[in-house]
């Protein structure tokens, strides 16, 4: 079992906590329960993708502290998730345009990448060419990345972060289904249990007004159902 795969996922829940305690954002008891299912369905959906050799972790014989291990990804997830909603407050919150705060968040990545970039090759810094291998694919995928990256924010402002959860699990869905048909990448039944497990908690989402059970009549409303009577026969017999 992938320990990161799991763990990291409740990245998804806790999004749904900083939303109700940052934005004072309301979720109902059925949208609980819906966030609770499209948590175990996308712990599911990842466990179930086949690996390949290229993506099998080569084990390596050495000491490892899983409390420190798993303390790492909780804070990574809360911070993940922290992160996100205080980027929405921020996006909702402003008079800014969209575009104004994505340059901003841009100037950011600039620099951190930077600063990696030269940590990294510090030693070969004289001899690292910083274009090399720029052609027309790498074009191309950076303006795929920087789209995507635009229409996260879009997402972000006018849905939430909530919502980003779902699309994100339904992309890797539509992703491993597009694989399936044109790559021939075999099919799992687990992998089908679990995207019906997404699409169920994504429909469920949109539904927050459904009762889980009926409600019980009051002992109350029998007697008002009579009074109301009452009430309509002696008006009926006052016109006459």
């Amino acid at each position: 079992m992938n320990y990161f795969q799991v763990t990291f996922q409740t990245r998804i829940l806790l999004t749904a906590v900083f939303s109700v305690g940052i934005l004072k954002k309301e979720i109902h008891l059925i949208q609980w329960i819906s966030l609770v299912m499209l948590t175990i369905g996308v712990i599911w959906m990842q466990l179930s993708l086949p690996s390949t050799s290229s993506t099998k972790a080569i084990q390596v014989e050495r000491k490892q502290n899983y409390v420190v291990g798993l303390a790492a990804l909780l804070t990574s997830s809360c911070t993940s998730a922290f992160a996100g909603v205080y980027i929405e407050k921020v996006l909702k919150g402003s008079d800014q345009s969209l575009w104004i705060r994505n340059i901003y968040l841009s100037c950011y990545g600039i620099v951190f990448n930077t600063v990696t970039f030269v940590a990294t090759n510090f030693d070969t810094l004289d001899s690292v060419e910083f274009f090399s291998g720029f052609d027309s694919v790498m074009a191309v995928m950076i303006g795929i990345q920087s789209f995507g990256g635009l229409l996260v924010a879009v997402v972000i402002k006018y849905a939430g972060n909530i919502l980003k959860g779902f699309a994100t699990a339904l992309s890797i869905a539509c992703s491993y289904t597009f694989s399936m048909l044109f790559l021939s990448v075999p099919t799992t039944i687990s992998f089908v249990l679990s995207v019906a497990l997404v699409i169920a908690a994504t429909i469920l989402y949109g539904r927050p007004n459904v009762q889980l059970w009926p409600k019980e009549p009051s002992p109350d409303s029998g007697k008002e159902d009579i009074n109301a009577n009452d009430m309509q026969g002696k008006t009926n017999a006052s016109h006459v």
